[in-house]
């Protein structure tokens, strides 16, 4: 499967867009970072979506 210079371009615009929503999100609520992070550790130790 071969990706065309235009989808690998509309991927990286909409990767900006996320990224600019994340940094947004973050700056309006710091704590949804450690919560994102307490998940992830959650799952590294075993629990599950339960």
């Amino acid at each position: 499967m071969e990706v065309t210079q235009e989808e690998l371009k509309q991927a990286k615009k909409e990767v900006s867009k996320l990224t600019v929503l994340l940094n947004k999100t973050l700056k309006w609520f710091p704590k949804i970072k450690g919560m994102l992070n307490l998940e992830s550790f959650c799952f590294t130790v075993g629990f599950n979506q339960e």
